[in-house]
């Protein structure tokens, strides 16, 4: 699978990396991103990671929010697939992001099978 192959879990490995979207509810389309959601703490210290280990890829583009904690975001393309990395100030438990994915996952189980 491309995570495995971009080693993106193991480059964000001090960042509590969690991966989250559509592809592991296995309802990925072909516009799906993988999303890899992080504690980041420290914005610069996070943003300097994340120039240092994918700056090099393919469209990679990275900015911090205005508001509501200033995340910072990156975008780039490997392996085949589209990648968002986020980093929030807030443990990924916490995120928006991962309780929207629990909630999701959590439906599609008590519905039974994909549709």
């Amino acid at each position: 699978m491309a995570l495995r192959r971009s080693g993106a879990l193991r480059r964000l490995a001090g960042f509590d990396p969690h991966v989250a979207g559509t592809p592991p509810l296995r309802l990925d389309t072909p516009a799906s991103d993988i999303d890899l959601l992080c504690h980041a703490p420290d914005a610069v210290a996070f943003s300097a990671h994340l120039w240092r280990e994918f700056g090099g890829e393919s469209g990679f583009a990275l900015w911090q929010w205005r508001g509501a904690g200033r995340p910072v975001l990156a975008r780039f393309r490997a392996e085949g697939w589209a990648f968002e990395i986020f980093g929030a100030v807030q443990p990924v438990a916490r995120q928006a992001g991962w309780r929207h994915f629990v909630a999701e996952r959590r439906l599609l189980a008590l519905g039974g099978a994909p549709l």
